[in-house]
């Protein structure tokens, strides 16, 4: 396993391994070698695996974006006497052959756009990412994902190769935060959540162009970096709207307090233009949060009809939807209604489903000959 991604750098991605290892690590007849960075993070702890007796921790000090990770993979993996690396974020894959290698490609986010990709990033990371999923086993994470890997990049992903993520059971068990907890965090009375990176496939500003429309005791909380290396229009927008006193920004929110602060929230908003799965909806319907989010397909493959939806960028209709979930004209029926249909449509995406699936695909992966690259 690549295990690179559990550091802080790579949020998403490391919470979706770390998940993973926590069940597979108790697999019978399953040995794994973790190749870690050795790089500190006050999110994941690597070395708390190595507890197991399955479990082996191997430094690769290579960076994803290392142009000599390629012959560095070839040399670790031979040393190591492994059947098959299994690569959670496709970018730290080898290029070329020589072993077998699996790779999960969570979204064609960068390709959907060239605003939602760093200055001269784009070309080199599709052109990468064509050469990996030609020379590799491809899983992704929805259905959607699936459909945009064969569009972009020609390379069919069977139905079986989807592993959706899971919702850890510590969601279902949440309750709202102390009045310590939301004091520590700065959090309004009554607030809407945006969770996530912010970047401009993320479209937060659409959620702020809303807020005029809002009861003025709504407020907008958005947890999250902002990645500096994309251009950021919501601060713009929140001074050209007169919203600084209704939009609150909490960089960092310990994995301890997520889920309540998630089941704080009158609701969860996701005003994506474009995802490969939508981890937050899910965990907020396990916490008992309604959702709000755009009407793409992954979130509709995801919420199914269990949230509501709104026009990707049409700040009214995402103002018409909000109303009816916070402020005093909330629709307390169907926010019942929409509680109990997502705990139901949370409930269903289990991590050790995710990671049965994941280790039984692995397992016939590691049997086939390695790929060579399409002519």
């Amino acid at each position: 396993m690549d295990a690179r991604v559990l550091t802080d750098k790579y949020h998403g991605i490391g919470r979706v391994l770390d998940q993973l290892l926590q069940r597979l690590v108790r697999e019978p007849d399953l040995e794994l070698v973790l190749f870690h960075s050795g790089e500190r993070s006050q999110r994941f702890d690597v070395e708390r695996f190595a507890a197991f007796p399955s479990v082996e921790l191997r430094r690769f000090d290579l960076s994803m974006d290392s142009p000599r990770q390629t012959p560095a993979w070839w040399r670790a993996a031979r040393a190591a006497g492994v059947d098959l690396v299994f690569h959670p974020y496709h970018v730290g894959a080898p290029l070329v052959g020589r072993g077998r290698r699996a790779v999960l490609v969570h979204d064609c986010i960068l390709e959907a756009d060239r605003r939602f990709a760093p200055a001269g990033v784009r070309l080199p990371y599709m052109a990468l990412t064509a050469a990996v999923v030609r020379t590799s086993e491809v899983f992704t994470v929805s259905r959607a994902s699936a459909e945009a890997l064969r569009s972009t990049y020609r390379v069919p992903v069977s139905l079986d190769r989807v592993v959706h993520n899971g919702v850890a059971e510590e969601f279902a068990r949440a309750r709202p935060l102390d009045a310590t907890a939301r004091a520590d965090l700065g959090l309004p009375e009554r607030f809407v959540l945006t969770v996530g990176a912010r970047r401009p496939h993320k479209d937060v500003a659409t959620v702020v162009r809303a807020l005029p429309m809002l009861p003025p005791d709504v407020h907008l909380v958005m947890v999250g970096n902002v990645d500096a290396r994309l251009p950021d229009e919501v601060p713009g927008v929140i001074d050209r709207l007169g919203v600084a006193g209704r939009v609150h920004h909490v960089p960092f929110v310990p994995e301890e307090h997520l889920p309540g602060l998630y089941a704080t929230a009158d609701a969860l908003v996701y005003p994506s233009l474009v995802e490969g799965f939508g981890l937050p909806m899910l965990e907020a319907m396990a916490a008992g949060t309604p959702v709000v989010a755009s009407d793409i397909p992954v979130f509709r493959e995801v919420g199914a009809e269990a949230a509501l939806f709104a026009a990707p960028g049409d700040a009214a209709a995402w103002a018409q939807q909000v109303r009816r979930l916070s402020g005093p004209y909330a629709d307390d029926e169907l926010r019942r209604s929409l509680v109990s249909a997502g705990r139901s449509n949370a409930a269903g995406y289990r991590w050790d489903t995710a990671a049965s699936n994941l280790l039984q695909q692995l397992r016939r992966a590691g049997r086939r000959r390695p790929s060579v690259p399409a002519r």
